[in-house]
Formats: C-alpha cells, structure tokens, sequence
C-alpha cells in the first residue's frame, strides 16, 4: 500500500530560483532511494509562488528513511529561507 505525500507551499518570491534548483536537487536524490515511486509539482492557474507538491512511496517506513536520508536534510536545511508558508498532508488508500 502506497503513501501520498501532498505539500502545499508558498514560496518567497525572491527566492524561488533557489526553491527550484533545490526541488530539482532533492529529486534527484528521492528518486536514488529505497520505496520512492513517484514526484509531481503543480502551479495553480493564475497564481504565483505557489506549488503543490506530490510525492508518492511504498511505505511509510520508506518515508522515514527518506527524512533521515543525509543529502535530503543539507537541502532542507535551507527551505525556511525560502518557505513563506506551507503544509503538509500524507494519505492512504482506503
């Protein structure tokens, strides 16, 4: 059974050359690691800044593994510079 993972963020404007290029970064890495299947970014039509992001794994175990993951915690390290809101939500088949 798989885990969705939904992000809604906002991003400062300013700083989202920098969102972009560690996105791009990070997925890099997720998509080297044990259980990730898949990652998907949304714009809203009509909006600017903000992003919903999609990230689908095997498990939640996997995600767990993914958090600790050394590379992925350097670059969310740095999201607060560039995160002006956001949430986050997981979901499961039912």
């Amino acid at each position: 059974m798989s885990v969705i993972s939904l992000f809604h963020l906002e991003i400062k404007p300013e700083e989202e050359k920098n969102f972009l290029a560690d996105f791009v970064a990070t997925l890099s890495i997720a998509q080297k690691q044990k259980g990730f299947i898949n990652a998907q970014a949304y714009v809203p039509v009509g909006q600017q800044h903000k992003y919903l992001l999609i990230t689908e794994w095997k498990s939640e175990a996997d995600i767990e593994n993914w958090r600790k993951n050394a590379d992925h915690q350097k670059i969310m390290a740095k999201a607060p510079r560039y995160v002006a809101n956001h949430s986050i939500k997981r979901y499961t088949p039912k």
